[in-house]
């Protein structure tokens, strides 16, 4: 989801665009303190969100924001002074409202979750008043009225950061965003459900520089999850949206087994999708700069390699294609095929690792944690508490005397 494309300068950002007067804020001082693995039991699987904020009013304003396939983000001003993002689905298109929906209904389910964006319900534009989601649900769901969901004004992306500075994607912001966004996944999986479209370009900068979670329009949920979601909003049928049972989220980010649609899975099943996602994005962040298969035009092409889960091997090839090599006997591509085959071995023989895009080592510990991130096997994935623990224990070891 695009937001204000503040301008970015080194690590830090300046909201002087939307003219609320933040001052510019150094991304390097807003790390938050290490937590411990305690903070995974903040919520039970059925714990919903609670709407005991008062009523709010927002009023569009005429500067958009980004636009896509299935909705506009407007900027919008509260009746509280502050400024919000509107994401507003285009009403023509039945796959765009139902995909508000979803997202609503996520962002209400997983509601306060730690590195999140914030939601503040959703708004009839025609009446201009933001109402919790499940109070309007029904009327969304019959197409009533025009409706946009209400959310915290965010200040860039991640992907955004990377381009423009690659001298800050070091150890410090790796370590610090990825304990904010696995704190995250942890409370998606409490709440059984998963946000199965974790990528760069869908994490945004808050106005401390803490990473936000976006664009949950291709959220799955639980058996559980739905069930105990349409106790309270008995509207709420995600399954029947075709948008919801047919694949949602970007292939070369996806977990193989989120290339199969139509299945019911576990909470834990589905927070395994969303660990491999976070694995690939981590390493786009921060050691590759670009996204998976990016060379790969064809979408088939894309699409096969996703579903055999060969993101490291692709990785792997693409380093090792832009080593040096010395000459060999053999010629064409069965001379490249061989030296690429020694070099790989050479490579994991010796363990040289790579480096983060700012120039600092890559440690041994990190690459190893991103590889079981991505492992096309899910059952070798690591859960929340196991990647906190990982962190935690190499950052003892990289940032402590």
């Amino acid at each position: 989801m695009a937001h204000d494309g503040s301008h970015v300068l080194g690590t830090v950002i300046s909201t002087s665009k939307i003219g609320d007067g933040l001052a510019p804020l150094s991304i390097g001082g807003c790390m938050p303190p290490r937590s411990s693995t305690s903070g995974l039991s903040r919520a039970s699987g059925d714990t919903l969100a609670s709407f005991d904020e008062p009523p709010l009013t927002v009023q569009l304003d005429d500067e958009v924001l980004g636009s896509g396939q299935y909705a506009t983000v407007r900027l919008g001003r509260l009746s509280t002074g502050g400024a919000c993002a509107v994401k507003i689905a285009h009403k023509q298109d039945p796959d765009a409202v139902e995909l508000a929906q979803i997202e609503a209904a996520a962002l209400a389910r997983v509601g306060g979750a730690p590195a999140t964006v914030q939601c503040f319900g959703v708004v009839d534009l025609g009446a201009g008043v933001v109402e919790p989601w499940g109070q309007a649900a029904e009327r969304m769901a019959k197409g009533q009225g025009q409706w946009g969901v209400v959310l915290e004004l965010c200040h860039g992306s991640c992907w955004e950061l990377m381009q423009r500075s690659r001298a800050a994607m070091g150890a410090e912001l790796f370590f610090a965003w990825a304990r904010q966004l696995t704190l995250a996944l942890a409370a998606l999986r409490s709440a059984g459900m998963a946000h199965k479209d974790i990528k760069p370009h869908n994490i945004l900068l808050d106005r401390a520089g803490a990473v936000r979670l976006a664009d949950f329009t291709a959220a799955e949920f639980s058996p559980a999850a739905v069930a105990a979601m349409r106790v309270r909003w008995e509207a709420f049928n995600p399954n029947s949206y075709p948008p919801y049972v047919d694949f949602s989220g970007t292939v070369p980010y996806s977990a193989p087994e989120a290339l199969s649609p139509g299945l019911e899975r576990t909470a834990q099943e589905l927070h395994k999708i969303d660990v491999f996602s976070l694995g690939v994005t981590l390493y786009a962040l921060f050691v590759s700069g670009r996204d998976p298969f990016a060379s790969v035009k064809s979408g088939l092409e894309q699409m096969l390699l996703a579903g055999r889960g060969a993101f490291w091997e692709w990785e792997e090839r693409q380093a090792l294609a832009a080593t040096p090599s010395a000459p060999q006997e053999a010629s064409g591509g069965l001379a490249r095929s061989l030296s690429l085959g020694r070099r790989l071995r050479r490579r994991q023989a010796s363990q040289e690792f790579r480096t983060f895009l700012s120039g600092e080592p890559l440690p041994a510990g990190v690459e190893a944690l991103l590889r079981a991130m991505t492992s096309p096997n899910p059952d070798q994935r690591p859960d929340a508490s196991a990647i906190l623990q990982a962190l935690d224990e190499m950052e003892l070891e990289i940032f402590e005397p």
